[in-house]
């Protein structure tokens, strides 16, 4: 139980009044009483601590100097505050899986682990930060993959000869969390969450004033990568950093500098992390900007593949089922987007029909869970680069067929419509949906090898995807399988990993949920229980609550 701090005597004794600072995930007030942070409130509590110097002038309005030779003569057992020392005291509440754990670190062993951390030289922030790189991104790793830019974009914004205060804090942010977690540091991963509430706190005084410069996109950036690797609670916090940089870089695109960095945070960075959030379940407005003309490549044409089909699945939503012309008009652009994945196909096999090769059993050395005995040997590709796109192909296609048959179902006669389509055409379309899902699933233990963890990311979509179809067709150990997945993922450093497998674990219990042709809204999800809000326009006050 968390030991208060004893007054020294009731004449060094004042009351203060205190008000919620708004600090995340705990407010600095209930983390110095050791108690657990019931929320942001704005009346003021009364509170009773020792005098110091600094409240000393502050009541009193004597010189420091006065102040200081006073106190230097009084009792030695009066308490003189040093740098850090009321963060000494910290007591934070993390949830792991699916309980809090209550933690307490001691003031005067943090004080010695931390004092290199808060030293803040720039030879001290480059040697964290390199040691980051090093770790998330190891020197063996394959990283020439066109879709994975982060380690470039991180790289680089270290590298910036001028950075404001908020970046730097939100790099600094970014190491400390995830060298802190990953080497299991508990105080450098303190003072990482310390850093990072203060860079909200800036970004949200900077966005207060409508004062845009190109800092605010890196460090939304940063903060967006922030949130992969600590996700305590819900993906609501996740979600809000990925739509609070597209609303920044869409209300200030005319005012961006065209520089390389804004371009490839713009381009496919952002897009493949916006269709990752929220695939199925995006805005207008969103869909047209990833509908935009682009410099071509392969990953174009997949990020151009899962946006008209998340852009046929909201349709869909907001369709009236009665309207046989609209359904007709679907029916045809599922039609068209079928084509367009077996063209994609042929592209990307450059004319080479069939399947990719296979290892034999127990040949590929992986950390991913094997797929043997569940979906099939694991293919072999030529490169990362070329397992990504069979891996993208065939969970898109997967997704493709159920929305398919969904159309046809809407365009029959009204008869046939009381008695849905046909049991076999409902066998065919899941018999596609499986085996194009374990195709992709066979994907995963070549991207499972060690000099590709820094791909983890993007294995989600696969986890995700065989959860829901298993999930449906009740097939336990398929679904347990991918339950492995996202622990896998868990373990190479993205903590959001956990979040998902909490969701649909719950969603294999929750039988109403159950449906092969849904997509399952994070978003919606994320509404219940979001801490963190962007609200960024020309007209209206911009802001960034972390309450």
């Amino acid at each position: 139980m968390f030991r208060r701090r004893e007054s020294k005597s009731c004449a060094n004794c004042r009351a203060v009044k205190r008000r919620c600072d708004k600090q995340f995930p705990h407010c600095g007030q209930c983390i110095r009483k050791g108690e657990k942070c019931p929320g942001y409130r704005d009346e003021w509590d009364l509170i009773f601590r020792d005098q110091t110097s600094h409240t000393i002038k502050r009541s009193k309005g004597e010189n420091l100097n006065m102040v200081a030779s006073k106190s230097n003569g009084s009792s030695p057992s009066t308490y003189s505050p040093s740098i850090g020392s009321n963060e000494m005291e910290d007591m934070y509440f993390f949830k792991s899986q699916q309980h809090f754990i209550r933690q307490k670190i001691s003031a005067l062993s943090n004080a010695s682990k931390l004092s290199p951390v808060i030293s803040g030289s720039s030879m001290m922030r480059n040697q964290i930060f390199s040691s980051f790189l090093s770790e998330c991104f190891p020197s063996n790793s394959e990283c020439a993959s066109d879709i994975n830019l982060t380690r470039f974009i991180l790289s680089g914004l270290s590298l910036l000869p001028q950075k404001s205060s908020m970046l730097e804090m939100a790099l600094s942010a970014l190491s400390c969390i995830f060298l802190g977690k990953i080497r299991h540091n508990e105080p450098l991963f303190q003072h990482g969450l310390q850093l990072y509430n203060r860079g909200i706190r800036h970004m949200s005084n900077i966005l207060g004033g409508k004062m845009y410069n190109d800092d605010m996109v890196y460090t939304s950036v940063v903060f967006q990568q922030i949130q992969t690797h600590y996700c305590p609670y819900t993906l609501g916090e996740w979600i809000a950093h990925v739509d609070g940089l597209c609303a920044i870089m869409t209300c200030y695109r005319r005012r961006m500098q065209t520089t390389p960095m804004i371009a490839a945070i713009f381009g496919k960075y952002q897009k493949m992390k916006v269709l990752l959030s929220g695939i199925g379940h995006l805005s207008k407005e969103t869909i047209a900007w990833l509908n935009e003309p682009n410099e071509g490549g392969p990953w174009f044409g997949v990020i151009r593949l899962l946006t008209e089909m998340s852009r046929i699945t909201s349709t869909i939503r907001t369709t009236d089922v009665s309207n046989l012309e609209a359904n007709a008009t679907l029916l045809e652009d599922c039609l068209a987007l079928e084509k367009d994945h077996m063209e994609f196909y042929v592209e990307i096999e450059q004319g080479v029909s069939g399947e990719p090769p296979t290892y034999t059993r127990g040949e590929l050395i992986s950390a991913m869970p094997p797929t043997d005995d569940l979906f099939g040997p694991a293919y072999r590709f030529s490169s990362l680069e070329d397992a990504m796109l069979h891996l993208f192909y065939w969970l898109s296609l997967s997704s493709v067929y159920p929305l398919l048959h969904q159309c046809r179902a809407r365009t029959v006669d009204a008869s046939a419509e009381l008695h849905g389509s046909s049991q076999s055409e409902k066998d065919e379309t899941h018999r596609l949906v499986i085996s194009y899902v374990s195709k992709a699933a066979r994907c995963l233990p070549y991207c499972g090898q060690d000099s590709m963890r820094s791909f983890a990311y993007y294995h989600l979509l696969c986890a995700v995807q065989v959860s829901r179809v298993y999930a449906h067709a009740r097939d336990w150990d398929r679904f347990m399988w991918a339950q492995h997945v996202f622990t896998f993922i868990e373990l190479s450093g993205y903590e959001y990993a956990a979040r998902y497998r909490e969701i649909w674990w719950d969603y294999w219990f929750d039988s109403q949920k159950h449906n092969s042709c849904s997509i399952l809204n994070y978003r919606q999800l994320a509404k219940k229980s979001n801490k963190i809000v962007y609200t960024v326009s020309e007209g209206d006050t911009s802001d960034v609550a972390t309450r």
